[in-house]
């Protein structure tokens, strides 16, 4: 299975609680083998190449 695509808004990031659901969805898909993609990375609304924090969960060295 894989999961082609998903993310979220910039403003989640903003105290919404963004870095934690983002830990918890490629925690969760990681748990289960499930092979994953994280499409809108550099996306004027959603994406997060300007995010550090968000960068080290989707890091390699970020997962669980």
């Amino acid at each position: 299975m894989f999961v082609w695509s998903f993310g979220l808004m910039k403003n989640c990031f903003q105290g919404k609680g963004g870095l934690e659901w983002l830990r918890d969805m490629t925690s969760l898909l990681g748990e289960h083998n499930i092979n994953w993609s994280f499409g809108p990375y550099r996306d004027d609304d959603s994406g997060v190449n300007d995010n550090t924090e968000a960068l080290e969960v989707l890091s390699p060295r970020g997962k669980n």
